[in-house]
């Protein structure tokens, strides 16, 4: 397991260093999201921090790009978290719950 978690926050790695690269272009705020979901998905405050981050900072400077719905959504499922986390994480301890 310890080792599929560091290929997928690898891949995070990968993506991170590509923003750098595509910097300025049109493919910015596509990467910029893919690389906030990422984080997301992987869990975690830290990981939820840095998607956050990534999505809130795509708001400001992506204001008017088509995918601005798409960064809100995210910052609303990392901010709900937030807000009731023991409510979320006691999702796990449900019989046949999706455990997350």
């Amino acid at each position: 397991v310890a080792a599929g978690e560091a290929g997928r926050q690898g891949d995070v790695e990968a993506m991170e260093s590509a923003l750098v690269q595509v910097r300025g272009t049109s493919a910015e705020p596509q990467l910029t999201y893919m690389t906030a979901q990422r984080l997301f998905e992987l869990g975690g405050s830290e990981n939820f921090e840095r998607a956050r981050g990534l999505a809130s900072g795509a708001l400001t400077e992506f204001g008017d790009h088509p995918l601005r719905p798409s960064f809100e959504e995210l910052v609303a499922a990392i901010d709900s978290y937030k807000v009731a986390p023991a409510q979320n994480e006691s999702l796990a301890n449900i019989p046949g719950s999706l455990g997350f």
